[in-house]
């Protein structure tokens, strides 16, 4: 014997599910040329990279939601349909320009920290081999990360 569900009560879910869905597109819903407006005068909130640009639609739109993630709360639409930053001009670029600026230092660390470990060898059984030692702040991890390193490193010694 099948049960079947009460048919009122998933069109209830269905009108409950499509009524978020539009509402989350028209807050979302800005216009493709303004999109390009914004992106051009306030950039990104992360730091510029050397990437190719994109003509491709979709591909500019979720650039643009990734570098304006909090459209709503830093922007008003005036009457002509043009977002402007709530707190001015200057102050939205000072603040793009600060983000940016802490993300490269963030960038940067990450890259040189990335260079270290791939730069530190270690000798075993003649053989020279890469190690990999990361930055562990808990013991307990750093015990396990240890642990698994000289696994590893007498696993391959005895292979040879």
């Amino acid at each position: 014997h099948l049960h079947l569900p009460d048919i009122k009560k998933i069109r209830d879910i269905m009108n409950i599910t499509s009524k978020r869905t539009n509402e989350f597109k028209a807050r979302k819903q800005v216009p493709f040329e303004e999109m390009r407006r914004l992106m051009e005068v306030y950039g990104s909130t992360k730091c510029l990279r050397k990437r190719t640009d994109s003509t491709k639609t979709d591909s500019i739109k979720r650039k643009f939601y990734r570098w304006f993630p909090d459209l709503e709360e830093r922007f008003v639409k005036d009457q002509g349909g043009f977002y402007r930053p709530k707190f001015g001009h200057k102050v939205e670029m000072c603040y793009r320009q600060d983000m940016r600026a802490k993300d490269g230092e963030i960038l940067n660390k990450k890259r040189n920290r990335n260079r270290r470990q791939q730069q530190q060898r270690v000798v075993v059984g003649g053989v020279e081999r890469k190690t990999v030692i990361g930055v562990v702040n808990n013991s307990k991890h750093a015990e396990t990360s240890s642990s698994i390193l000289a696994y590893s490193t007498a696993k391959s010694a005895l292979a040879d």
